[in-house]
């Protein structure tokens, strides 16, 4: 719908870049043509406006529900800390174990090259 705008001289009633005269609507194909003349797009017809006009008015409730509809949570006692502390305390838990097991592991593999050095001196040694 067109709500009117500067006048023209030589346009008539026509305003602007407007397709036709103040509150008067025009017609889909009109639209169509001069916006979407090439060939990738898709026609809208005068029937698939009133079927989206219907899907739309389908979910009016969802679609003007306040977001975010769920009830807000108040953390008056500071409770997500408490659990925040829970789970940094695991987290490091975690860390230890696995720092641990590296660090026997490494441990492991030291004195293994120690024993594998002493035992190629040896065998040098020997002959």
């Amino acid at each position: 719908m067109y709500k009117g705008g500067v006048p023209r001289k030589d346009s008539g009633p026509i305003r602007g870049k407007s397709l036709g005269n103040p509150n008067e609507f025009h017609q889909p194909k009109v639209h169509n043509y001069l916006e979407y003349n090439h060939q990738d797009t898709a026609f809208v017809s005068s029937a698939d406006a009133v079927k989206f006009k219907h899907w739309m008015g389908t979910d009016i409730v969802d679609f003007q529900r306040s977001r975010p509809y769920y009830p807000m949570y108040y953390d008056r006692n500071f409770e997500f800390l408490r659990d925040r502390t829970y789970f940094l305390v695991i987290n490091y838990l975690f860390l230890l174990i696995f720092c641990l097991g590296s660090f026997t592991n490494d441990l492991g593999r030291l004195f293994l090259k120690i024993k594998v050095a002493t035992r190629i001196k040896q065998m040098v040694l020997m002959d």
